[in-house]
């Protein structure tokens, strides 16, 4: 598709408002919110996430691409995301050994621990495949508000659905790229927020 085209033009927008970082940060804030915990744990907790995992993997990608080993701020290419999976996975566990030795919010914790089983499985299928960052975290974040925040929920659906569309349109991935993000990160929830008791 000629990259000029409004269709195309579209599908980067949309890509870009639902940047899996951005949708987590904004759903553990009100899914935290909605669970009952008060503002100032909301800010912490979700600015101690933040700290922990999104700022450092954000900053490596960037440092990366600067060095010309990551091909763009998306990691594309499959190989190159082994690293990333790695130094995500890192971050994840330093934020569950904050968590354990803090008191967080269970929704916090559930959200947390949910995301790294997505990273694990995530990391396994990398091996094979491409697994759609981009559809995976709509796809967990989508659950979560569902339990928290239904209203929302059911919007994040057709959110979902559409940035699986605008990833196939960009030819980031394919359907079945962005059908593995849906089921793995979904699932992770569920199968986490049952363990915890929030389903």
């Amino acid at each position: 598709m000629e990259t000029t085209s409004v269709q195309y033009k579209i599908a980067k927008w949309i890509s870009r408002i639902f940047h899996p970082f951005l949708v987590a940060v904004l759903t553990l804030t009100l899914a935290t919110y909605q669970s009952g915990a008060p503002v100032p744990a909301v800010l912490l907790w979700v600015g101690i996430s933040f700290a922990t995992v999104i700022l450092p993997v954000s900053l490596y990608i960037l440092w990366m691409v600067r060095k010309g080993k990551y091909s763009d701020a998306y990691v594309s290419i499959r190989e190159q995301r082994h690293s990333l999976y790695y130094v995500a996975t890192l971050c994840l566990v330093a934020l569950v050994v904050i968590l354990a030795v803090g008191d967080p919010p269970l929704v916090v914790t559930a959200c947390i621990v949910s995301g790294v089983l997505a990273n694990g499985v995530g990391m396994l299928i990398n091996r094979f495949t491409k697994i759609s960052v981009h559809s995976a975290a709509m796809a967990g974040c989508t659950a979560v508000l569902l339990v928290f925040a239904p209203v929302v929920g059911w919007v994040m659906v057709f959110a979902t659905l559409i940035t699986g569309w605008a990833r196939m349109v960009l030819k980031a991935h394919t359907i079945s790229q962005i059908g593995l993000g849906y089921l793995v990160a979904s699932s992770s929830v569920v199968v986490v927020f049952r363990f915890f008791g929030l389903i």
